[in-house]
């Protein structure tokens, strides 16, 4: 997924990509060092690096927007898009969430590739 951020929801975004795991974990940058722990529930997901630097947020469209918070109390927003610039491509990786939710509606997984 392509992933932009903003530390105070400014008009100025950072960007990287991440991927998320079939484990439970994900990874950003093409380093693949930073990483953490995430989770589905609907078309919530929230996800949170190994410092506490945590990050929720809805699907919306064809993208999934939301806040980001550290311990110490800064706030911004982020969102991302699939890689793919084709619609049936993320269609598919949505439809591909809603199939991965088992009785509770979590899904455990959005597949090796993000």
């Amino acid at each position: 997924w392509n992933y932009r951020f903003s530390w105070g929801c400014g008009s100025v975004y950072g960007s990287t990509t991440i991927v998320f795991l079939a484990n439970g974990t994900f990874r950003t940058g093409s380093s693949a060092t930073i990483r953490g722990k995430w989770y589905m529930v609907g078309h919530e997901i929230c996800w949170e690096f190994t410092n506490g630097c945590t990050y929720a947020g809805r699907k919306i469209g064809s993208s999934v927007q939301g806040m980001m918070y550290t311990t110490s109390g800064s706030k911004g927003c982020f969102y991302l898009t699939h890689r793919s610039t084709s619609t049936a491509s993320m269609k598919k990786a949505f439809e591909q969430m809603q199939e991965a939710q088992d009785s509770n509606g979590v899904i455990r997984y959005l597949g090796p590739d993000g």
